[in-house]
């Protein structure tokens, strides 16, 4: 397999190394890639913590807001 050389910043790199924990780059990069594809299903309750919640009435004025209908 070949391999290409690829520069970013920083602090990406630091985010990637958080996540790959014993994982190459590459496999990151490409399970990042795949998950972009995936159905809004596959990260269902990804959201455990209550801070990380909005309300229906706090989403609702967010979009009335900017003009957004339901």
């Amino acid at each position: 397999m070949t391999s290409k050389t690829i520069m970013i910043d920083s602090e990406v790199y630091e985010e990637l190394k958080l996540l790959k924990k014993n994982i190459s780059f590459s496999q990151i990069i490409r399970e990042l890639l795949a998950s972009r594809n995936s159905p809004p299903s596959s990260i269902a309750g990804s959201l455990k913590d209550e801070s990380d919640r909005l309300d229906y009435d706090e989403i609702k004025s967010m979009r009335k807001e900017k003009n957004v209908s339901f």
